[in-house]
Formats: C-alpha cells, structure tokens, sequence
C-alpha cells in the first residue's frame, strides 16, 4: 500500500516529486536490475540550465499513484531537446501542460499545444521534441502522461 493510499484511491503529493534524470531505456532496465541508482535533477532552473547546456534531453517525475494491481502509470515530463524513440506495451495518453512539442508515432507527427490532449497505441515507434529550439529563460514544454497496461501487458518491447 502506498503511503497516501488510504481507500479506494492513491495520492500522488506534489512536494513527493521527483525529477528524474532521462537515460537511454538499456541503462533504465540495467538499473533497474541493479537497484535504485537514479539520478534526480528537483530544482527547475538547474534543469533548464542542464537542458539548455544540451546534457538533457528531458526529465521524468514519475506520479507514484498507482493503485496496487492497478493498470496505468502516471508521469510529468519536461521537454529541452527531442527525445529518443521509445516503444512499451499499452496505450499512452498525453496532455501538454505548457508550451507545445511535437509527438512522432510511427513517423506521423502532431504539434500539441497547451490544453490538447492525444492517445496512441505505444507498442509503435514514438518520441516526443519541443516545437522549436528554447530561448534562454524559456520555460521547457510539459506533458502529463498516462499508460494504461492491457492484461498481461509489463515487459517493455525491444527496439529493432
């Protein structure tokens, strides 16, 4: 049971966030085989000083609020420079909070902006880029992303 898990819901506090520094999936699964070892940048004008220096492409603050067996995850991520291309199991759901970036799903791209909302099928080839390069001082596009996991659905797919 998760610390805010106190009924028929899990609590994710926003002083409980964590900025996670982005890794190639290879060094995530190695850590995660290895344990926690993740690398944790909370303060938002050093990821924009990191980012706009170009050593991030991007951080992670994973939403611990997931029911116990429950089906989906929840994360904010903050966008500098594009992503790499990823592919995992279920359907992704993503808001954009601020700004706007470019999401590429399967070679087809779409701008979202602040407000729009979108939803594809995750198994297919996907990355996620700012809509242009940021200005000094420019606050770094946000998304809120939600996976849902099919039955059966836990182990990332490989890429090709």
């Amino acid at each position: 049971m998760r610390p805010y898990e106190d009924g028929p819901y899990a609590v994710h506090r926003f002083e409980d966030s964590r900025w996670g520094v982005a890794v190639p999936k290879s060094t995530y699964e190695k850590q995660v085989e290895d344990g926690p070892n993740r690398s944790y940048v909370d303060d938002e004008a050093e990821r924009m000083r990191l980012g706009q220096l170009g050593f991030q492409p991007f951080y992670t603050a994973v939403l611990d609020s997931e029911l116990s067996g429950g089906v989906s995850s929840q994360a904010i991520m903050e966008f500098h420079r594009p992503s790499w291309v990823d592919r995992h199991f279920g359907e992704e759901f993503v808001y954009c909070l601020r700004g706007s970036l470019t999401i590429t799903v399967d070679g087809s791209a779409c701008v979202l902006r602040q407000g729009d909302g979108m939803t594809f099928d995750a198994t297919l080839p996907h990355s996620y880029a700012p809509t242009h390069p940021l200005e000094p001082g420019e606050s770094a596009p946000q998304i809120l992303i939600v996976v849902s996991m099919r039955p059966g659905e836990r182990a990332p797919i490989p890429l090709d």
